[in-house]
C-alpha cells in the first residue's frame, strides 16, 4: 500500500515540529524538575520542624545551651543537604561543630550559614541568678521558645537559578526581566507579587545570599516546650544561637 503524497511529511512540516520542540521542551524539564524540587522543599520543611523540636527538647534540659541546641539541629539538618552513609559518619560531622555549607561536601556553591537558631523565649534580660533559684518554685512553667531559619540549598539542575529569581521578583527584592529561561523567545516578566519575610533581617540575608550567586532559600519554623531545668546566666551572653 503506497501513501497518499499529501499524507507525508514535508521538509517544512518537519522543520516545523522540531521549532515547535525545542521552543516547548524548557517548559516540560522546568515543570518536572521544579516539582522535583518542590516536593524536596517540602522535605527540607519537615526536617526543619524536626531540627526545631530537638533543639527546643535539647535546650530544656541543658538550660537552654547554645551549644547542645546547635548541635542537635545540625544532626537533624544533615541529611537535607549532606550524604551521610552512616551513623559514625554522622556523628562525626556534628563533633566538628562546623555551622556553615562546605563545599568539600557536595554543597557546591553554598559557603554561607546552614541554619540560624533564634531563641525567642525567655529574655535575655529575664535570666537571672534569682530566675535560677526560684525556677518552677509557685510561678508559672517557663516555656523555652525557639525559631529556626534553615537556609535550605536549592540544588536541582536548571531550575534553581530560574526559581531563585523567580523567588526575588515575587518577595519585591528585585523584578526580572531579561530573557525567560523557560521561553529563551520571549523576556520575562517577573515582578513583585507582595511575598513578605516577617523578620527584615531574613529578607536582607535572602537578598544579599542570593545577590552573590548562592541559591538559597530559607524556610522558617517554631517549636516550643516547657523548661525542665532554669535557664543559665551563662548561655545567655546573647539573645540567640547563631554561628
Amino acid at each position: 500500500m503506497t501513501q497518499c503524497p499529501s499524507m507525508r511529511a514535508s521538509p517544512s512540516d518537519r522543520g516545523q515540529a522540531a521549532i515547535e520542540a525545542a521552543l516547548v521542551l524548557p517548559l516540560v524539564v522546568f515543570l518536572v524538575l521544579g516539582a522535583t524540587q518542590l516536593f524536596l522543599m517540602l522535605q527540607a520543611r519537615q526536617l526543619a520542624q524536626y531540627a526545631a523540636f530537638w533543639a527546643a527538647r535539647e535546650g530544656s534540659v541543658t538550660q537552654a545551651s547554645c551549644v547542645e541546641m546547635k548541635r542537635v539541629t545540625l544532626k537533624a539538618l544533615l541529611p537535607a543537604f549532606s550524604l551521610v552513609k552512616s551513623e559514625p559518619e554522622l556523628e562525626e560531622r556534628v563533633s566538628r561543630g562546623t555551622f556553615r555549607f562546605d563545599p568539600r561536601e557536595g554543597a557546591h556553591r553554598f559557603s554561607g550559614d546552614i541554619f540560624w537558631l533564634l531563641r525567642e523565649r525567655p529574655l535575655q534580660r529575664d535570666v537571672t541568678r534569682a530566675l535560677e533559684e526560684r525556677f518552677d518554685q509557685g510561678t508559672e512553667p517557663m516555656r523555652l521558645e525557639v525559631r529556626l531559619v534553615f537556609w535550605y540549598p536549592l540544588r536541582i539542575p536548571f531550575v534553581n537559578a530560574a526559581m531563585v529569581q523567580m523567588l526575588r521578583a515575587a518577595y519585591g527584592l528585585a523584578a526580572y526581566r531579561s530573557v525567560n529561561p523557560l521561553l529563551p523567545t520571549a523576556d520575562a516578566r517577573w515582578q513583585d507579587e507582595r511575598h513578605r519575610f516577617s523578620d527584615a533581617s531574613v529578607a536582607r540575608a535572602f537578598a544579599a545570599r542570593t545577590r552573590e550567586g548562592e541559591l538559597v532559600f530559607p524556610i522558617t519554623v517554631t517549636s516550643s516546650m516547657r523548661m525542665m531545668t532554669p535557664p543559665a546566666t551563662e548561655h545567655f551572653a546573647s539573645q540567640h544561637c547563631l554561628p
